[in-house]
């Protein structure tokens, strides 16, 4: 006869499948961590822009916001971040893709536009600029000696705090964590300053000559510099190891494009300044670095489909944002609608600002045009 334990065991119901099937249930769990990282970029770039808008027409009393300088200030962050977990990565080991989820964490970003929003002030950031004494005190006391830079403590302080925290619980070593710390404020501190401009741009540590005003000039050279930190990106995660003869060659095809496309341009006419030729030299060679390696893999060398759809989303922004500059028609993606049309008649753009911002420290803030949120040119300035 069978035993108690027996009849109340054959009385229970049995596992659920899901419980019965181990493998299910790892697949499934795989699946929902892929879903996490495909999303994570498009919540990047959706927060990133959030917090442009919010920082430039809410907040900083510009009117709406407009093409170079969202793209200026989207790419800013994106920049920022990116190089902060290269750091992480190099510093913890920890594989890139397993880094996507703090995408998720820049949410940070609305910190500063939070604060401003219970307190009442106006959030008009600036790089760090001035003298390099000046430049140095903003970075070493964590802008305190910048009033209006007060805000991103907030978010800036969380990420040193919390990539420290976060590379010590991967390591568990503190000198790690700390430098990580470390790490991400150099990072940040370093896209902090202004270290070229156009035209003599008081504000930047170097000046190029450009047909550009600031905010296409800004937007042009931080696609330039997302280019580069994607292709270490990619190399890094190992996207190019299947099939690195392959992608060498196609950017060696594409590199002499770039640099045919900036020579013609300049030796023709078209383009009076060296820097505008080779920033929209960038396209060119994208298009056939595309190019060549779908070539390639029509020969049969194939490789990761995720190497091709980054950089085909990358030419993307490229062409959204060097398309005007190619055309020269820029300026009228550069201020909304409105203050375009004002600063054409030499209107003072200060009539339609709202209130700008005081501090009483007695430290003079700069033209909104040399800005980070941007303003056309006020009469006699640069057109």
């Amino acid at each position: 006869m069978p035993t108690v334990s027996q009849t109340i065991a054959g009385a229970m119901p049995g596992p659920p499948e899901a419980a019965a099937d181990p493998g299910r249930v790892r697949r499934d769990m795989e699946k929902a961590r892929f879903l996490v990282r495909l999303c994570a970029p498009f919540y990047l770039v959706f927060i990133c822009s959030l917090r442009s808008y919010l920082e430039t027409v809410p907040f900083a009393g510009v009117l709406e916001p407009s093409l170079y300088r969202s793209a200026h200030q989207v790419l800013w962050y994106i920049n920022a971040l990116l190089t902060g977990l290269l750091f992480f990565h190099l510093i913890t080991r920890v594989p890139l893709r397993r880094l996507l989820w703090f995408f998720y964490a820049m949410t940070v970003l609305l910190l500063p536009v939070a604060y401003v929003w219970l307190t009442g002030q106006k959030l008009f950031l600036e790089y760090h600029h001035g003298e390099p004494w000046k430049i140095l005190a903003d970075i070493f006391t964590f802008v305190v000696t910048a009033p209006h830079n007060h805000p991103v403590i907030l978010d800036g302080g969380v990420a040193m705090a919390g990539l420290g925290v976060m590379a010590f619980f991967y390591t568990r070593r503190p000198w790690r964590g700390v430098l990580m710390s470390l790490a991400i404020f150099s990072a940040v501190n370093f896209f902090a300053v202004l270290w070229l401009g156009p035209n003599d741009l008081p504000q930047s540590v170097m000046s190029v000559p450009s047909s550009m005003t600031l905010q296409p000039f800004l937007a042009s050279l931080h696609i330039l510099v997302t280019t580069v930190i994607v292709t270490v990106w990619v190399a890094a995660a190992g996207l190019f190891s299947k099939d690195a003869r392959a992608w060498a060659l196609s950017a060696a095809a594409g590199a002499l494009a770039w640099v045919v496309f900036a020579v013609y341009s300049l030796h023709s006419g078209y383009f009076t300044a060296a820097f505008d030729a080779t920033v929209c030299g960038l396209v060119a060679f994208s298009c056939v670095t595309l190019a060549v390696r779908i070539l390639f893999r029509a020969a049969g060398t194939r490789g990761s489909p995720y190497a091709a759809a980054i950089f085909t989303a990358l030419l993307a922004v490229q062409l959204l944002i060097l398309g005007p500059v190619f055309l020269k028609e820029q300026e009228r993606f550069t201020y909304p609608v409105s203050a375009y049309t004002w600063g054409l008649t030499r209107e003072p753009f200060s009539e339609i600002r709202l209130d700008a911002p005081r501090v009483d420290s007695g430290l003079r803030l700069p033209r909104p045009e040399s800005g980070r949120s941007g303003a056309p040119p006020p009469e006699g300035g640069r057109q």
